[in-house]
């Protein structure tokens, strides 16, 4: 699918848990390689990272960085 149509999937996803649902699981990659990490939470807000603004993000853990930070979330507008 194209990567709006993901996002807002992802989006859809921390809303219903905020609304009591399930932490759910976001896989990404290439064709060589792969990761996965939990979504768990929706928050809005204002962000910087990598020198570009958001005012969303999915609170994610990822089993690689298990202190959250602001590197750990999956920020988009």
């Amino acid at each position: 699918p194209p990567q709006a149509e993901m996002v807002c999937r992802i989006e859809k996803l921390a809303a219903a848990y905020d609304a009591g649902g399930t932490p759910f699981v976001i896989n990404y990659g290439s064709s060589a390689s792969g990761h996965a990490v939990v979504g768990f939470g929706l928050e809005a807000g204002e962000w910087e990272w990598n020198g570009e603004q958001f005012d969303r993000r999915v609170q994610i853990w990822d089993s690689n960085y298990t202190k959250q930070s602001d590197r750990t979330q999956f920020y988009f507008n």
